[in-house]
């Protein structure tokens, strides 16, 4: 039942994936929002809900974490295992907190998005859900109320994919080994050299994770040596087909990352591995972005573009990394 229903959804998500959604938010005076946007065909995004239900609805015999939890009472194998924990991770989305905290609610998750405009609107008339729905949209505007539910099921179907895709006419033997070579991926470590404010050099080594969709990537630095496990310094990004986008840069609140020089190193290093324009978000959009709105923000883009790591797009109101 699992195979057969993932098949389905993975048909559909893969008619959606090429499809660019374009979605323009403005703030209004009264604290909530206001936009426009174009998204696929509403009858085919209707067909990807109701198959991604099945798999979020928990008593359906296709719920994920129900089916994740027999294959893990099923195997006694460490590395499969720990696979299906990274799924698992894949599959619980929660919005993220620099978001949310600029829109003013830290409490929102997938549920509170996808709850209301399932039994509301695609598939229910529940009451309580109705008005739920319609307190979502008054704060957030219909159209990025719909895009938030849009990305969360888009991002959450990919673990449903990858599961799908390891275990498909896959003998235990060489579901293992693929396991292996993912986790081998996942925790590949690259090395970097920063240099502090005191000009002093130090090695730095980072992986590349996946974000909470398909274009998104997180890079995850950390030192070579005396590494504390979850202390790490992050830069997130989003993957478009002519360029990259820088989304966020934070220390984690780690002050040890501070003043290391791991912007400088790391933003030339990204821009290098994608061959792509690594750029960010144009003024008129970055109140959107958290990096660039707190002053220390502020201050780091001034600090890199005096130092020649961003230059001013000739084109946009933007900054553009410059690689060697």
């Amino acid at each position: 039942m699992f195979i057969r229903r993932a098949e389905e959804l993975i048909d559909i998500r893969s008619q959606l994936e090429p499809k660019r959604i374009s979605v323009s938010i403005k703030r209004k005076g009264d604290g909530t929002f206001d936009g426009k946007g174009s998204f696929p065909d509403e009858k085919q995004l209707e067909s990807f809900y109701r198959l991604f239900r099945l798999f979020y609805m928990k008593k359906e015999d296709c719920n994920f974490p129900k089916v994740l939890n027999i294959i893990r009472k099923a195997s006694n194998d460490e590395e499969i295992n720990e696979y299906l924990c990274a799924i698992r991770s894949q599959w619980i989305i929660d919005v993220d907190d620099a978001f949310m905290e600029f829109f003013g609610r830290k409490d929102l998750s997938i549920e509170k998005i996808v709850d209301p405009w399932f039994n509301a609107y695609y598939f229910h008339s529940d009451g309580d859900k109705e008005l739920e729905l319609n307190k979502l949209t008054a704060l957030f505007g219909e159209t990025l109320s719909e895009y938030l539910l849009y990305n969360f099921v888009f991002s959450a179907s990919l673990a449903i994919s990858n599961l799908f895709k390891s275990i498909k006419n896959t003998s235990k033997e060489k579901m293992v080994f693929e396991i292996h070579i993912f986790l081998q991926n996942k925790y590949k470590m690259s090395n970097m050299v920063c240099i502090n404010k005191e000009k002093q050099k130090n090695i730095y080594q980072y992986n590349i994770e996946p974000g909470n969709n398909h274009q998104e990537e997180r890079f995850l630095i950390t030192p070579k040596s005396n590494a504390t496990e979850g202390r790490w310094f992050e830069i997130l990004i989003m993957n478009f087909e002519h360029e990259v986008v820088l989304m966020n840069i934070t220390n984690n609140q780690c002050d040890e990352f501070s003043a290391q020089g791991i912007p400088d190193a790391m933003l030339p290093e990204i821009a290098r591995l994608k061959n792509k324009p690594l750029v960010t978000m144009p003024s008129e959009e970055n109140k959107f972005i958290p990096e660039f709105v707190t002053d220390d923000g502020k201050k780091l883009l001034e600090r890199l573009r005096e130092k020649g790591i961003f230059k001013k797009d000739r084109h946009r109101d933007r900054y553009i990394v410059v690689v060697d």
